[in-house]
C-alpha cells in the first residue's frame, strides 16, 4: 500500500510541475515573410553540433580523442502546406530569388500561447532551397499537399546572444 501512495504522490507532483512539449509548440518565423509561418506543416529548430571527435594516436599507437569544435551550420527540413492559389510556392520562389536571400533570418519559438512563448534562437545567413513542386494525386481529396524544402544556415541560440527583438512584432501579427 505504501508503494501505491508513493506512486500517487509522484504522479500528482509530476502533473502539477511537468507539462511535456508537443511538436505543435514550436513556431518558426521567417523575417520579412511572417505570414508564411501559418503554412508551415513541419520543421526543426537548429542545434549546436559537437559530435565530431578529433582522434589521434599517442605513444605506442594508443588511440585517444577529444571533442571537436562547436559547429553552427545546420540543414533543417521544412514542409509547407500547399494552397489552391499557389501563393505559398510563389512566396518560396520569392525568397529563393530575393537578392537578400543569403541574409535570411529565421527565429524559433516554443510555447502554446504567443504571449508566453520562449525564444529558442535564430538561423542566420540562411538560404531556403527546394527542388520539387508538390506531387499531384487525383484521388487524394483529403490529404493536404505539401512542399518539401530545406533551410540551411548558422544556428545561434539565445544562450549565445541571439535576440528575438526584430521578430516580436511579427509574432503579434500571428495571433
Amino acid at each position: 500500500m505504501a508503494n501505491f501512495k508513493d506512486q500517487r504522490a509522484f504522479r500528482k507532483a509530476t502533473d502539477s510541475h511537468y507539462f511535456p512539449a508537443v511538436g505543435a509548440d514550436y513556431v518558426m518565423v521567417i523575417s520579412g515573410y511572417e505570414k508564411l509561418s501559418l503554412a508551415v506543416k513541419t520543421h526543426q529548430a537548429g542545434a549546436l553540433k559537437n559530435d565530431e571527435t578529433i582522434e589521434y594516436s599517442t605513444i605506442h599507437g594508443a588511440k585517444t580523442g577529444r571533442d571537436g569544435y562547436i559547429q553552427t551550420w545546420n540543414i533543417l527540413p521544412i514542409t509547407f502546406m500547399d494552397d489552391s492559389k499557389d501563393k505559398v510556392m510563389t512566396i518560396i520562389d520569392d525568397i529563393k530569388t530575393n537578392g537578400d536571400n543569403n541574409k535570411l533570418e529565421v527565429a524559433f519559438f516554443k510555447g502554446r500561447i504567443i504571449d508566453e512563448m520562449s525564444f529558442l534562437g535564430i538561423i542566420e545567413d540562411g538560404i531556403l532551397t527546394n527542388s520539387e513542386r508538390p506531387e499531384g494525386d487525383n484521388e487524394g481529396v483529403t490529404a493536404v499537399g505539401s512542399i518539401p524544402t530545406e533551410l540551411k544556415g548558422h544556428w545561434f541560440p539565445q544562450s549565445m546572444g541571439a535576440s528575438p527583438k526584430g521578430f516580436l512584432e511579427a509574432m503579434g501579427g500571428l495571433m
